[in-house]
């Protein structure tokens, strides 16, 4: 699906036909101010982003891009350990870990009553963000969330053991 829009409107037009169907969108910027482009300013540029992230939708080179979706499609993701209070979880990949060291989102299906948790991967404690904004204000960081009954927890593929463990209220 190729899309040019030089106005902001038909642009989130376009970005939100293409989250109904699930795709992906490739913006690329070359330069500013020149006529005739796809984004012929700084400031629609700066507009773009903003919509983009109001909408939660990460943005990243094209480098990070590739490597996250390599690592995507090479993770495999297993339930190692499942009790009342504590699930392990074992994130790995195939891939060169110097090269492909991009946190994925893992989304673990939780019991109702687990309405607060703990997560560390290798030991490290990924912090529970539970504001929706607040999660997906900066993407360049590790974090979980807690969103119907789902917990998406961000780690890094052969990173170590990841380990949701229930607090009590």
């Amino acid at each position: 699906y190729i899309m040019v829009h030089s106005e902001l409107g038909s642009y989130e037009k376009g970005i939100n036909q293409i989250l109904d169907v699930g795709g992906w969108s490739i913006d690329c910027v070359h330069t500013f101010g020149v006529t005739n482009q796809i984004w012929t300013s700084y400031e629609a540029t700066i507009s773009k982003l903003e919509f983009l992230k109001k909408a939660h939708i990460w943005g990243a080179s094209f480098t990070d891009a590739i490597q996250y979706l390599r690592e995507y499609q090479n993770a495999h993701v297993d339930v190692t350990e499942m009790t009342d209070t504590v699930i392990k979880i074992s994130l790995t990949d195939t891939l060169d870990d110097y090269m492909f060291n991009h946190a994925l989102t893992v989304k673990v299906d939780i019991p109702d009553d687990w309405t607060n948790v703990t997560v560390t991967q290798n030991g490290v404690e990924i912090p529970l963000i539970m504001d929706i904004d607040e999660y997906y204000d900066d993407f360049a960081r590790e974090a979980c969330t807690i969103v119907d009954g789902f917990l998406y927890i961000d780690a890094v593929p052969d990173a170590g053991e990841i380990v949701v463990t229930v607090v009590a209220e």
